[in-house]
């Protein structure tokens, strides 16, 4: 993290084609870009401490920017140590990150796996093998290194691109006075007010719009009060982020339970909560690396996990194919172990027998309808077992 140094302009920032009119040499390029591209909220910018003595030089030395076009050329000067909160001063380019304070997370760009596309994201910040668990522009993919991240003095986390448009912004729940974001060790990004660190007064929190993983601590459920919706939804692919056909949902009313959803289409259900667990999860039970909850109240349902031990990476991965993953990270190999996949059992699929249809587990991967138990032989019935209904 640059030690950065704040420039404020009395009047509206120049347009992109008169600064770079103005540039002779790289670093002058590469100042005024970063102002440029800062100065879309606020008109504020920031640059390294190194760049200090020659700024008043390349803008005092320039026919439409003299030294009295700036309120200051001293603000402040912020400190060079990693950190996991930034405020409206200060931005996030790519190749910068901010970690959470135990270094469990990290935010900043990132390329998955053959994709040519840049998203910002968080990742985990301990582990060699670089693991998104989150995505803020899932549709809305940079196809260069241009990307900012800034916070604006309203309390929206902005992302620009090159040109300076806002392709991706989360949104408030208050109007803000002194916001920052911080980066928690949870993983959870939350914009608040500095200094309060009640998260029911947060403004906004990425564990509100999960992707794809469910990691300890973030909920899946719904809140009954404000009709916010907390479920995940696949990858297109595992270079692609942007939204999948498959959803791990809640269907309220009655019992409430959890599906898997592709295309508006119920594929597998988890059963009704009986108290201990999901009657159609029998792998969800009390283990060594996690405890589980599931909480039905007037104000809220959800599940949600938390970690035995908090240097344990844990995490529940919806998939392309519908499947609900639970992996652990191995220190020994370097590699995520599939602990368990929730649609192990296979008559959980909903409506995979038809009608009337009876499927057997004890006979798993095969299944019996009711349609095709029975065939005439004579006077006598034969049951027939079918591998697929």
């Amino acid at each position: 993290m640059y030690k950065l140094f704040s420039l404020r302009l009395k009047s509206p920032a120049p347009t992109a084609l008169g600064l770079f009119h103005l540039t002779r040499n790289k670093l002058r390029s590469t100042i005024l870009d970063w102002w440029y591209a800062t100065s879309m909220i606020g008109y504020e910018f920031s640059v390294p401490e190194d760049c200090l003595k020659v700024v008043s030089t390349i803008f005092g030395a320039q026919g439409s920017l003299q030294s009295n076009d700036f309120q200051s050329l001293a603000f402040s000067v912020e400190t060079a140590t990693p950190t996991d909160t930034i405020n409206t001063a200060q931005f996030i380019r790519d190749g910068d990150t901010i970690v959470s304070a135990g270094g469990t997370y990290e935010l900043g760009f990132f390329t998955p796996e053959k994709s040519r596309n840049r998203y910002l994201g968080i990742w985990y910040g301990k582990i060699s093998v670089q693991t998104a668990v989150w995505v803020a522009n899932r549709e809305t993919p940079l196809n260069d290194s241009s990307g900012v991240v800034r916070l604006t003095n309203e309390g929206l986390l902005v992302l620009l691109n090159r040109s300076g448009s806002i392709i991706w912004s989360s949104n408030t729940s208050a109007p803000a006075r002194n916001p920052v974001a911080q980066l928690l060790d949870s993983g959870n990004l939350v914009v608040k007010e500095e200094g309060d660190n009640n998260m029911e007064n947060s403004l906004w929190q990425s564990f509100d719009y999960p992707g794809n993983t469910l990691i300890p601590g973030s909920k899946l459920g719904r809140n009954r009060i404000t009709g916010m919706d907390w479920h995940l939804t696949s990858w297109k692919s595992s270079d692609d982020p942007s939204i999948g056909n498959i959803s791990i949902t809640l269907i309220p009313g009655g019992y409430p339970e959890y599906a898997a959803v592709e295309d508006s289409n119920v594929k597998y259900r988890a059963g009704p909560w009986n108290g201990l667990g999901f009657s159609g999860l029998p792998r969800l039970k009390p283990n060594p690396i996690y405890t589980f909850e599931f909480v039905f109240n007037d104000k809220e349902i959800f599940y949600r996990e938390t970690l035995v031990n908090n240097s344990t990476h844990w995490r529940a991965v919806a998939t392309q194919n519908g499947d609900l993953q639970l992996l652990l990270w191995m220190e020994q190999t370097q590699s995520w172990f599939l602990y368990a996949t929730v649609n192990t059992d296979n008559c959980e699929r909903y409506n995979l027998c038809g009608p009337n249809g009876i499927c057997s587990i004890d006979h798993s991967p095969r299944w019996v309808s009711e349609a095709q138990r029975f065939e005439d032989a004579g006077d006598k019935k034969i049951m027939v077992q079918q591998e697929y209904c």
